[in-house]
């Protein structure tokens, strides 16, 4: 049978090391049957090491030099060396000079969904579909998550939205209660009214839209969800329809301790294309709730994880999200019909970038087994999530000519010291800093400055400040090698006073780094990579004279960005994984060598029989293939 159809399902952040394990412990059931009917390989990202290059790899086949996406900021040269633009958000397309894999498709008559996808947006199909895209989450809420509360409040970190409880009056078509109601007025106007439905104590919280509790819009318990709830909210001074969820997270007996969470405003439109299908979707699914819709978590990770009831609407938002993609892909191929799904969900990377990374490391000073033993059930609860929504797209999705890819863009090392590269530029006398006597401010002295590495992303770029290039330049085209060459010196002459370890993996000049895909006009002079158990320290620039220790002791952490895609330790390591399966492919192969993350598109371009896109620097990876 000839492959027709294509599912391409990726995880942000999902690591070999992980799947493997919870394969092998008969968590991950659908994704080892997808390894037993196909192919998986480790798979090399390019650097930077990062979301939006290696979502656009994936797509496009194409190495960042060619496609121009290095990390959430790009630079132009010509403009400030501290000035990037976004390359990840709603313009993120506009930037990237590679064709799409979903474009080409298109072009062979293939009906396209993109869905939920990283960089997709705007859209660039003429006739396909887009929905969101990772980076786009805020873009189209109109209000942030909140906790509402009264009485105690047991989030540390949480500023919750107060809510005051008095018996109920002026209310028309009160329900029985055991106790006399108790209601509230919260922001956006709603009541909200609580009764005491067996004599037990208050038990339920009704939501209404007025003072009437004959038809609430939620009738919750504790640990329940709200369906879909609407109203208009301001944004960006215009009106817009949005819908919520509410969470009854506590309720005392006595009615004094009330705490509901309510996700975020999520727009009713300005997410789909063609623009009507969000409405579509809305009527029969509610809104896209892009990312991990717990929204209050993004920002405490370590709250959200280290608060059992936190991390529980953790899990519901994400087990929610996930089961949200396939009704939607479902709803779209039942509706409209479907040849070929790219859909993406930022689900392990939120494990990349928490100590949970540094607490299974047996390395990290703060590890313990009890620790260890805590955070292995979360990462393994994210992989068991993973697997159910892999496993519904198969068997609601799929069918006998599809092929089915489950791929990741990186996965993450440990580390638990940090380094300030400008720091080290200082020390070196590459970078210089004004201090203004009367503010106290701290600026970076540009006459006098050689070398810079933006605080923006990628934190692995480092530009040198060359005259007739950048506004600022300090350094003569005839000095440009030298000062590179110091640049690189300063990095791998960096030494850890505890351990005499230099925590650079690798420096290179931009001309030497061709071959990691770091070449073109977005392309810094010098790029460099982190030892695993080494960072990048978030530390602001400092006097001349107050630079201080460069290594610095940090609470255990993960990372990706900063690291060569080869990358290991701790039982960890910063590739990606590759399942393929479906027509054409081998049953049962698991290569020994990673392939490329260039390599996916022209792969799945040859079994659907159509052209690669146009500047893939990939190719076929035959050896996964029945020839």
């Amino acid at each position: 049978m000839k492959a027709e159809r294509l599912m391409l399902i990726g995880f942000d952040g999902a690591m070999p090391e992980h799947l493997e394990k919870f394969v092998a412990e008969g968590v991950m059931p659908n994704v080892a049957e997808l390894m037993k009917k196909g192919a998986y390989a480790r798979a090399l990202s390019c650097p930077p090491v990062d979301t939006p290059t290696n979502w656009t790899t994936i797509v496009t086949g194409a190495w960042p030099g060619t496609h121009g996406i290095t990390s959430f900021t790009g630079h132009t040269p010509g403009e400030p060396l501290d000035v990037g633009f976004d390359t990840s958000g709603p313009q993120a397309t506009t930037h990237c000079k590679a064709e799409y894999l979903w474009d080409v498709a298109e072009r062979a008559g293939k009906r396209v969904v993109v869905l939920n996808y990283m960089c997709s947006w705007p859209p660039t199909m003429a006739g396909g579909i887009t929905i969101g895209g990772f980076d786009m989450n805020g873009r189209y809420q109109a209000g942030e998550a909140v906790f509402l509360a009264a009485g105690e409040f047991g989030h540390e970190g949480f500023s919750p939205v107060e809510i005051e409880f008095a018996e109920a009056a002026g209310w028309d078509n009160l329900p029985i209660s055991h106790q006399p109601p108790l209601a509230a007025t919260m922001s956006g106007a709603h009541q909200l009214l609580l009764i005491d439905s067996n004599g037990s104590g208050y038990d339920r919280l009704l939501v209404c839209a007025a003072q009437d509790a004959a038809e609430p819009l939620a009738d919750l318990q504790v640990d329940r969800w709200s369906g879909w709830l609407f109203q208009t909210a301001a944004r960006e001074g215009k009106d817009v329809d949005v819908a919520f969820r509410f969470r009854l997270n506590a309720l005392s007996a006595d009615g004094k301790q009330v705490e509901v969470f309510r996700t975020p405003l999520y727009m009713l439109d300005g997410w789909a294309h063609p623009p009507e299908v969000a409405r579509e979707i809305v009527d029969k699914l509610g809104p896209c709730a892009s990312g991990a819709d717990a929204g209050a978590g993004w920002e405490h990770p370590d709250l959200r994880f280290e608060d059992d009831q936190l991390l529980q609407i953790h899990f519901e938002s994400v087990q929610h999200q996930l089961n949200y993609l396939v009704d939607v892909a479902r709803f779209l191929n039942d509706t409209r019909g479907w040849d070929v799904l790219i859909t993406q969900v930022h689900l392990q990377d939120i494990l990349c970038h928490h100590d949970i990374f540094g607490l299974i490391d047996p390395a990290c000073p703060a590890a313990t087994p009890e620790k260890a033993q805590r955070q292995w059930e979360i990462v393994r609860q994210h992989y068991r999530l993973m697997d159910e929504q892999v496993g519904r797209f198969v068997a609601e999705c799929g069918g006998e000519d599809t092929v089915t890819v489950v791929v990741s863009d990186h996965a993450a090392v440990p580390f638990n010291k940090v380094i300030s590269t400008n720091q080290v530029l200082q020390a070196a006398g590459l970078l210089k800093i004004d201090l203004d006597a009367a503010t106290g401010e701290v600026n970076i002295d540009w006459s006098q400055t050689k070398a810079y590495c933006p605080f923006f992303l990628p934190e692995e770029f480092i530009w040198v400040n060359l005259k007739g290039r950048d506004p600022q330049g300090s350094v003569e085209p005839a000095d440009y090698d030298d000062v590179v060459d110091q640049v690189i010196s300063a990095l791998c002459d960096l030494r850890d006073p505890e351990t005499g370890q230099c925590p650079v993996a690798k420096a290179l000049r931009k001309a030497d780094a061709r071959y990691l895909g770091h070449y073109g006009e977005r392309a810094s002079d010098v790029i460099y990579f982190w030892q695993p158990g080494y960072g990048m320290s978030s530390a602001l620039l400092r006097p001349n004279d107050q630079i201080g220790e460069l290594v610095v002791q940090a609470p255990g952490w993960g990372d990706h960005s900063g690291y060569l895609p080869t990358a290991q330790s701790g039982g960890c390591s910063n590739n990606a994984v590759f399942v393929i399966a479906g027509p054409g492919v081998q049953q049962g192969v698991r290569c020994d060598e990673p392939i490329r993350l260039i390599d996916v598109a022209p792969t799945v371009s040859h079994l659907l029989n159509i052209p690669a896109p146009a500047q893939a620097d990939g190719c076929v990876v035959r050896v996964l293939l029945d020839t």
